[in-house]
């Protein structure tokens, strides 16, 4: 599955820098080799001419300014020169293989860096997200660092993800009579019934722990009614700092 998710990205990679390498390549090739042929006609014309003229002639580019024309304006005049010394006029025909070079030798380039990108940018971005890791945390008192691809996960189907909902990083497995329960309604119903009684039994407002003055002990014992899921994780924060304070 993970192997056809990567080959399936790729193949998406290099698709959109196709497109992008394409739509370049058709921009520049215009703006360059119109450049070009504005600036270095004869030079620019010159690199197609064995596309555009039949073997045995030559290419000829020349220039005319009209009198009637505003100052500055002339008309381009391309043609073939046979050997007998028929003129044949390519003018089009030379415009257009001039964009077709450049457009060739532009998206050849563009393209091979896209596809560079393409096909090993998406790999080390996916092994950095997979290595990094963001610190979460609620309230003022707990805090963990989570992988940075947990952002994703939305473990109950309900279309938001865990992190917005805080869910799972600070979830705290229910260990009762010797099992662990990832919630209460996993719980056979007896079992269910006796863990809610002794629940129901204990009052969190006013938690003895033990009559020990040692600081340590009280910590310890209220950490084992934690790990033993006799009381949350706000209760275990909150007489834990109530502990502390007698310090």
């Amino acid at each position: 599955m993970k192997k056809k998710l990567n080959k399936t990205v790729k193949i998406i990679s290099v698709s959109i820098a196709f497109i992008i390498s394409l739509i370049i390549a058709i921009i520049l090739a215009g703006a360059i080799g119109g450049v070009a042929m504005g600036v270095a006609p004869e030079s620019t014309f010159g690199l197609v001419e064995r596309f555009i003229c039949p073997e045995g002639s030559h290419l000829e580019y020349t220039s005319v300014k009209r009198s009637f024309h505003e100052p500055g304006e002339s008309e381009p005049f391309l043609v073939c020169v046979s050997e007998t010394g028929e003129e044949t006029d390519v003018l089009l025909k030379g415009i257009f293989a001039v964009f077709l070079l450049f457009f060739i030798f532009i998206f050849l380039f563009v393209f091979t860096i896209a596809l560079f990108i393409a096909l090993f940018v998406p790999d080390l971005l996916i092994n950095w997200v997979r290595r990094k890791k963001i610190k979460v945390s609620k309230g003022n008192n707990i805090s963990k660092e989570i992988p940075l691809t947990s952002i994703f996960q939305d473990a109950d189907k309900d279309g938001k993800p865990d992190i917005f909902q805080m869910k799972n990083y600070n979830q705290k497995k229910i260990i009762f009579n010797g099992k662990q329960y990832n919630s209460e309604g996993e719980m056979p119903e007896s079992v269910r019934r006796e863990y809610n009684k002794i629940i129901s039994n204990i009052d969190f407002n006013n938690l003895n722990i033990v009559k020990s003055t040692d600081i340590s002990s009280k910590l310890s014992e209220l950490k084992k009614l934690l790990d033993k899921g006799l009381i949350t994780s706000s209760d275990y924060e909150k007489k834990k700092n109530e502990i502390l304070s007698e310090m």
